[in-house]
């Protein structure tokens, strides 16, 4: 048996919440998140080309990427590892790390 690609594992945990680009059947999904991504770079790019973005939570990679569009630093912070691997290795202007988002050191309310 084939040891499958860093993509077809990322398929397999494919879902509303964690989408992917260019497959049929995540589309919708992929199409609800990109227009959110693009609504903020085009309400914020001002805000984001000033310092370093943090998505929290992000997935795949694609929106991380999309907001490099306008941000000169983009920090992507995701759990799952197949996730990290993936956005590692197709997105490479923006920094993947991965990270349980319950540990970021943050004062509550901040």
């Amino acid at each position: 048996m084939d040891t499958p690609s860093p993509r077809q594992r990322l398929l397999e945990i494919s879902y509303g919440e964690r989408t992917t680009p260019g497959v049929e059947r995540e589309n919708y999904w992929f199409r609800r998140h990109e227009v959110a991504y693009r609504w903020v770079v085009d309400t914020f790019a001002s805000d984001l080309r000033s310092g370093t973005v943090l998505d929290a939570g992000s997935g795949e990679g694609y929106g991380a990427d999309l907001l490099a569009e306008v941000a000169p630093d983009v920090l992507a912070a995701e759990l799952n590892p197949v996730a990290v691997a993936h956005s590692s290795a197709t997105y490479p202007r923006i920094t993947t790390v991965r990270t349980n988002l319950d540990a970021l050191p943050l004062v509550d309310g901040s």
